[in-house]
């Protein structure tokens, strides 16, 4: 398992990487989510805009029964402190929220045991249950009613402790 967790990693390098003229900070939405995020945090962030989301898509995967995760249309996906986001989704201010989210969460965990981890939810619980998703969607659903901000690192270091 390590040796694909190491293959994964050096895909979401390169994948970065190759993305790199593409990267829009998301210090420019710190007004969006001010409680929410620290502009020192949201100044280390990056999305992309694209047609299509970059997926590792290795037979290893697919055997391991992540293959209707390679497939499923999905609006965005995170990598490290960089999160890529379909074309029409770029104005999806919650979808941003539950993106950066996940890049709180890489940086807490460390790339290693964050992939470890979420592929072990998806084949546990599948994507729509799986424990990682379902913290930023409850903090995408504070966002959308409106609610006192919470500060999403502080909270998650708590909760991923």
């Amino acid at each position: 398992m390590s040796n694909l967790i190491a293959k994964i990693e050096n895909w979401i390098d390169e994948t970065l990487e190759s993305h790199c003229e593409q990267m829009v900070p998301c210090k420019q939405l710190s007004s969006y989510f001010d409680g929410y995020f620290s502009e020192k945090f949201l100044t280390n962030c990056f999305y992309m805009v694209v047609p299509e989301l970059p997926k590792p898509d290795f037979p290893e995967l697919r055997d391991a029964g992540f293959g209707s995760f390679i497939d499923d249309d999905h609006a965005g996906i995170t990598y490290k402190n960089g999160y890529f986001i379909r074309a029409e989704q770029e104005d999806n201010l919650y979808l941003h929220l539950h993106e950066l989210v996940h890049v709180c969460q890489w940086t807490i965990l460390g790339a290693e045991k964050f992939i470890t981890t979420y592929m072990e939810e998806l084949q546990k619980y599948g994507y729509e249950d799986a424990p990682l998703e379902q913290m930023a969607k409850a903090f995408e659903y504070n966002y959308s009613i409106h609610a006192d901000p919470i500060d999403v690192m502080d909270a998650l270091r708590d909760e991923l402790a």
